[in-house]
């Protein structure tokens, strides 16, 4: 019995080929039902083009799906290049990132979550970058995660309550830092966008309590009220007093019952209270448990 030929070089080259051919076709399918997304967006008056909750989502899934040695983190740059091309084509996308002597790679992480395509600055101040954003120079900053240190503490110029202000909408890395510059580098994105569930999402909550209330207090109302918390810091603001961050591990809307239960344990003690925004769950840090 004859055994059937192994495919030469030659055989197995056309079917790489064949194979590009057909990727090709499908990304141009891709654009062509993009466009008639944009082009309904447009006509029922909501024309934002750039979900980072969807988008997170649509990584997850296919991070599900892939298999074989094919890496993951390749599969999640290709497909964020491809997200960020099909948002330029729909409107105008551009990046204000900052970048210090002491954190070069946050460049590298905004280039390789936001698209290499896509327009981007460097700022010197976190101060410049939210000023980007607010007025429209930049569709989305990036800064180093909120937190009670020096290079963090930017979270307090989102506390001025104006309606369609900044807020976080995302989390990078979201697969892998790849080749940045550094370890163990992460950051926020901010953007004067809704934020949206993603399926598995942690959020930034301020509070701005009396002087006299400590961390401890305010760990155990946010216990009460049904918010898991993750972690908390207090700062020391000259105009407000103390303020805490909360980043509590669920995504939080501003219509959160749990934030109205905050409010009635908290009292006279609380003097405002902020949702900051919320970002996905990056796929490196695997499964919810």
């Amino acid at each position: 019995m004859n055994q059937a030929a192994a495919p030469s070089l030659d055989d197995l080259r056309r079917r790489i080929d064949a194979i590009d051919d057909g990727l090709l076709d499908l990304i141009h399918e891709r654009t062509t039902i993009v466009e008639a997304i944009a082009a309904a967006k447009r006509a029922s008056g909501n024309a934002a083009a750039f979900r980072p909750g969807r988008e997170a989502a649509v990584m997850r899934r296919l991070a599900a799906r892939h298999k074989g040695r094919f890496g993951l983190a390749t599969v999640v740059r290709l497909w964020r290049e491809i997200m960020c091309e099909f948002t330029r084509l729909q409107g105008p996308f551009a990046v204000a990132v900052h970048v210090t002597p002491e954190a070069p790679g946050r460049w590298d992480l905004a280039r390789d979550h936001f698209g290499s395509q896509t327009p981007m600055a460097i700022h010197q101040t976190p101060v410049q970058v939210i000023h980007a954003v607010n007025d429209g120079s930049a569709t989305v900053g990036v800064l180093p995660p909120p937190s009670d240190e020096a290079d963090g503490m930017w979270w307090t110029s989102l506390l001025a309550d104006e309606p369609g202000g900044p807020r976080i909408i995302a989390r990078l890395p979201f697969a892998s830092a790849g080749n940045a510059r550094g370890t163990g580098l992460q950051a926020v994105a901010i953007g004067k966008l809704p934020t949206e569930p993603s399926g598995r999402d942690r959020s930034y909550l301020a509070i701005d309590m009396a002087d006299d209330t400590s961390l401890g207090a305010t760990q155990r109302r946010l216990h009460d009220a049904g918010l898991p918390l993750r972690g908390l810091v207090g700062v020391d603001q000259p105009r407000l007093g103390i303020v805490h961050l909360a980043e509590i591990d669920d995504y939080l809307a501003d219509d959160d019952p749990r934030l109205a239960r905050f409010r009635e344990l908290s009292a006279r003690r609380l003097r405002g209270l902020k949702v900051l925004g919320a970002y996905a769950v990056p796929l490196a840090e695997g499964p919810a448990a």
